[in-house]
C-alpha cells in the first residue's frame, strides 16, 4: 500500500520512547454508535511501498484487541459516548507503551509510513475504520 485506503482519513504522530494514545469516534451511518459487541479490532503501521518497498512487508508496530508479545492495545468501547455536537459515537482507543515507542526510528522526510484500522465482525467480515500516514517524531526533551 503506498497510500491511505478505505474508511474516514485520520493521519497519525507517533513520539519516540513515549506513550501512544489516540481515540477514534465511531458513528455509523445515520450518526448512531454502533454496538461492537463481540467485534475485535486489529491495526498495522508499515513502511509505504513508494518510499521503502523492501520493509513495507513488516510491520514497524501492530495494535489488537487481544494483543501480544510486543504490540498496542486496541480498545472497543462498550456504551456510547456523547461527542460535543450532541450525537453518539462508540470510542475505538489506540494505547502502546513507550516501551514500544522506543523501537520506532523517527521520520525524516515526512509521512513514510501507513496504517489501516479494522473491525472485524463475530462473523469475520472485515471492515476499514479508518486508515491514513503515520508519522514517527522524535524525542526532543531527554
Amino acid at each position: 500500500m503506498s497510500g491511505p485506503t478505505g474508511g474516514a482519513r485520520l493521519d497519525l504522530e507517533m513520539r519516540r520512547d513515549a506513550r501512544f494514545y489516540q481515540e477514534v469516534a465511531y458513528q455509523d451511518s445515520d450518526c448512531a454508535a454502533p454496538d461492537l459487541t463481540g467485534y475485535t479490532a486489529r491495526m498495522d503501521v508499515r513502511a509505504r511501498t513508494d518510499i521503502a518497498p523492501a520493509a513495507a512487508g513488516t510491520p514497524i508496530i501492530q495494535f489488537s484487541t487481544t494483543p501480544s508479545g510486543a504490540q498496542g492495545t486496541i480498545t472497543l468501547g462498550s456504551a456510547p459516548t456523547t461527542l460535543d455536537d450532541g450525537t453518539e459515537a462508540t470510542l475505538v482507543t489506540l494505547a502502546a507503551s513507550s516501551t514500544l515507542t522506543a523501537a520506532l526510528s523517527p521520520t525524516t522526510g515526512g509521512a513514510e509510513h501507513v496504517y489501516d484500522l479494522e473491525l472485524v465482525s463475530p462473523g469475520g467480515a472485515v471492515d476499514v475504520l479508518t486508515s491514513g500516514y503515520v508519522t514517527i517524531l522524535a524525542e526532543v526533551t531527554r
